[in-house]
């Protein structure tokens, strides 16, 4: 796969998420990250890492952020503080989804263009955020944080790709 657009740090952080999507691939229960018989297939993937998840009252902690207080208190409240890690993103009205590796990292390939809902959830709380897919693209959702059913990136990216046909 070809990307259209030039600078070696670009190029540098699609790789890295790309060899990352490649290690969590074998990894993922439910979906595969790649789609499947819930919609028309395509050709576009959303990939991201979410930094960071709270709702109401409880707040998740990712685990290189967490010091002496936070692992203090997994000791006597386990359930209240968790990395990253473990997050469903799903999108609506497909059966594609994945879920976040210990970086808090995820990636859905095969992705139809259009208008997609996105659901991060953790437990029982959930989050969406709308996105607009174009065709043959990567939009990249870098640094999530999640509070009380926002979705907030820290920044989004998205590439869209040449096409390799021919006029």
């Amino acid at each position: 796969m070809k990307f259209s657009k030039n600078g070696s740090a670009i190029v540098s952080v699609i790789g890295a998420l790309t060899l990352g999507g490649l290690l969590m691939a074998g990894c993922e229960s439910g979906g595969s990250g790649s789609g499947g018989g819930g919609g028309p297939a395509g050709n576009s993937t959303i990939q991201g890492t979410v930094a960071s998840f709270s709702s109401g009252s409880a707040f998740f902690i990712p685990a290189e952020s967490r010091g002496l207080i936070a692992r203090a208190l997994d000791l006597f409240v386990p359930d209240a503080l968790a990395a990253q890690a473990n997050v469903n993103v799903r999108i609506r009205k497909t059966d594609m989804e994945a879920t976040t590796d210990s970086a808090g990292y995820f990636i859905i390939s095969g992705v139809p263009a259009g208008t997609h809902v996105l659901d991060f959830t953790l437990g029982s709380a959930t989050a969406p955020i709308t996105l607009i897919v174009p065709d043959n693209s990567t939009i990249t959702l870098n640094g999530i944080k999640v509070a009380n059913e926002t979705v907030s990136p820290g920044s989004i990216e998205t590439v869209v790709h040449k096409s390799n046909a021919s006029p």
